[in-house]
């Protein structure tokens, strides 16, 4: 879940989901405005597996990132222009960056790349800057956050970057 503003600077609330789909609600009231479904496939996420869907997401300030525990990519999507645009149509990513994991549930904008759940490790948390444009970016890994005291189970990471 993110905040995030459209292509008309309205602010709005932005929920990815299991079966690809974005969610948009009102900001700040929470009022549902719609949804959108990610194309997958090619240069889009994987569905390949039974964990397929969004599993991290953030806005950067002009696109909206997305990961998946499913292949080693952030992909970034353009945001609406506004409400009207919201309308239950497919949308595909128009950025792509590789990363080293896949990611787990999680992520925040750092103001250069993305902290991310590492899905090879879920006690870890990866930081990656994320460098070049359209469809064949990279990334740098930068750290590893380890979480001392792991379940087993894994952990959610909600950050806001100040």
């Amino acid at each position: 879940m993110t905040i995030a503003y459209l292509g008309d600077n309205t602010p709005v609330i932005v929920i990815g989901s299991t079966g690809f789909g974005i969610y948009y609600f009102n900001y700040p009231d929470g009022t549902y405005i719609g949804k959108l479904n990610c194309n997958t496939g090619g240069n889009n996420p994987s569905s390949g597996t039974a964990n397929a869907g969004l599993s991290g997401l953030c806005y950067d300030g002009t696109y909206l990132l997305a990961s998946t525990q499913d292949d080693n990519y952030v992909y970034g999507y353009d945001m609406p222009s506004n409400i009207a645009a919201i309308n239950n149509g497919n949308v595909s990513a128009t950025r792509r960056w590789s990363i080293t994991y896949p990611g787990y549930y999680g992520m925040a904008w750092s103001g250069d790349g993305v902290y991310i759940g590492n899905n090879n490790e879920n006690s870890k948390v990866s930081y990656y800057r994320l460098t070049g444009t359209g469809m064949t970016g990279t990334s740098t890994l930068v750290r590893d956050y380890e979480l001392t005291e792991n379940d087993g189970m894994g952990w959610n990471l909600s950050l806001i970057h100040i």
